[in-house]
């Protein structure tokens, strides 16, 4: 791969599935390189999910570093909508859910006491 010149020459050389075997041993930038390579293309998006894609994509997202998270996140947003079956994946491996729930408030501070009972 290290010779290929651009997108097709990178799939045609099963880029794809090295690209996914990448990303699956923490290599956070593979994620934007499977979006450079599959994007607009059904047969590179068959090949990351042949490679299992989805479910690694989802898994950074869920337990990656901060950076790592971002791109896979973004690879994710980027893949899904340029194709249903791709976004049917990545809800079967764990994302696209409802987002947690927010935290809940601070309970309130305790009441101050009155102005007559200080000092007395």
């Amino acid at each position: 791969l290290g010779a290929c010149s651009d997108a097709a020459e990178v799939r045609s050389e099963g880029g794809v599935a090295v690209l996914a075997t990448a990303l699956g041993a923490g290599v956070s930038e593979a994620a934007a390189a499977l979006v450079n390579v599959s994007k607009g293309d059904a047969a590179a998006r068959d090949a990351l999910l042949a490679a299992g894609g989805a479910a690694l994509l989802v898994r950074e997202v869920s337990a990656g570093a901060p950076a790592a998270q971002a791109e896979a996140a973004g690879a994710i947003a980027t893949l899904a909508a340029d194709s249903a079956r791709l976004a049917e994946a990545v809800v079967a491996a764990g994302g696209g859910g409802p987002p947690p729930p927010p935290p809940p408030p601070p309970p309130p501070p305790p009441p101050r006491p009155a102005a007559s009972t200080i000092g007395a």
